[in-house]
């Protein structure tokens, strides 16, 4: 249902990644929102995007980026091979890879936590 649907995510991955080599956070956590909302909105799937909307998914995400700075390079590029699925029109694999994305982004979350009690 995405193939094709979803042009403005190789753009918002981009946006991404120069975002990143500025080390602009703000700019690259608004184009990772952006990102993941395409998505939504491109699966036409509002009950969905009730879910996004009531869980201020948005929000979650902006709070948490900070913590995972020393894994950006590799959060970025978590989000290609997503994009390669979705414009193959390979729904059930995008959505294996979004689940990966989310909990290797939790998996980075709990390591940094961990770090900062050690210091």
């Amino acid at each position: 249902m995405l193939k094709g649907n979803a042009a403005a995510l190789p753009c918002e991955l981009d946006a991404m990644r120069a975002a990143f080599n500025r080390l602009d956070l703000e700019s690259f956590v608004e184009h990772d929102i952006a990102f993941h909302r395409n998505i939504l909105e491109a699966s036409q799937n509002e009950i969905l995007l009730r879910v996004w909307d009531s869980l201020a998914v948005d929000q979650r995400i902006r709070a948490v980026t900070g913590k995972i700075l020393g894994d950006f390079p590799e959060l970025v590029e978590s989000h290609q091979p997503i994009l390669d699925a979705l414009e193959k029109g390979r729904g059930r694999e995008a959505g294996l890879l979004l689940r990966n994305h989310v909990e290797t982004v939790l998996e980075f979350l709990k390591k940094s936590e961990s770090d900062s009690e050690f210091h």
